[in-house]
C-alpha cells in the first residue's frame, strides 16, 4: 500500500506539477536500476530536487529510498514531520544531538536505515546554496562510505532548480532543469576529507556531461 501510495505521487502527481514549471530531463538515470541499495550524492539549490529525484527512481523500489532531511526544519512540528515523513519518504535527521542523545545521532540513524537496506538521498552542502553554485561538501557522508565500503553512491548533478525555486522563495519561476546522474561509484579516500573531496570532483564533472 505504502509503495502504491509513493507511486501515484511521484509517477502521477509530481511529474505532472513538474513538467510545465521545469521540462526536467534526466541523463544516465538507468544507472538507479543498476545496483539493489545505493546513495545519491548530489548538490542542492531547491526543494525542487528531491521531487525531481523521487520522481525517477524505480517504481518498485520507491518505498526504500530515503531522502534525508533536516529534522528541525522539516520535522519542526508533529505536523510538518508527519507530512514530510508521509509524502516525502524522509528520514529526518537532527542538524545537531546532544551527548546524551545518541540515539538520535545523525550517523546512526542513517547507518540503521542503511542496514535495513535502505537507500538514501543525501545532500553533503548541508542546505540549499545559490542556483548552480556548489558549497563544500560537509565530512559526514565520508564517515559513514568508510564504515559500509560495499554501499554503491550514484553522483549527481542538478541544475537550474534553484532558479525555478531559489531558497526563501514560495512562487515558481518556470525554467528549464535536468539532472544528470554519473556511473556507480565505491568509497575511496583513506579518511572522511578525501573520501568527500572525490565525491564533490565527480559531482562537478557531471555539469559539462
Amino acid at each position: 500500500m505504502r509503495q502504491l501510495f509513493l507511486n501515484i505521487i511521484y509517477k502521477g502527481f509530481v511529474p505532472f506539477v513538474l513538467k510545465p514549471l521545469t521540462g526536467v530531463k534526466y541523463k544516465h538515470s538507468e544507472v538507479l536500476t543498476e545496483a539493489k541499495q545505493f546513495i545519491i550524492i548530489a548538490n542542492h539549490n531547491s526543494h525542487i530536487d528531491t521531487l525531481a529525484l523521487m520522481s525517477v527512481m524505480p517504481g518498485h523500489k520507491i518505498k526504500e529510498i530515503k531522502p534525508v532531511a533536516a529534522g528541525d526544519y522539516f520535522g519542526a512540528n508533529k505536523w510538518t514531520s508527519l507530512i514530510t515523513k508521509m509524502f516525502v519518504n524522509a528520514l529526518l535527521i537532527p542538524r545537531c544531538c546532544s551527548a546524551k542523545n545518541k540515539k538520535n545521532e545523525p550517523f546512526r540513524i542513517m547507518i540503521k536505515a542503511l542496514k535495513r537496506g535502505q537507500s538514501l538521498i543525501i545532500y553533503p552542502e548541508g542546505s540549499r546554496g545559490k542556483a548552480n553554485e556548489m558549497q563544500e561538501f560537509k565530512n559526514g557522508i565520508g564517515h559513514i562510505l568508510l564504515k559500509y565500503p560495499h554501499i554503491a553512491y550514484i553522483p549527481t548533478y542538478i541544475e537550474n532548480t534553484g532558479k525555478v525555486l531559489p531558497k526563501d522563495a514560495f512562487i515558481p519561476v518556470p525554467f528549464n532543469c535536468r539532472v544528470v546522474f554519473g556511473e556507480l561509484h565505491y568509497c575511496k579516500g583513506q579518511n572522511a576529507k578525501e573520501v568527500v573531496t572525490n565525491m564533490y570532483n565527480e559531482v562537478c564533472e557531471l555539469k559539462a556531461a
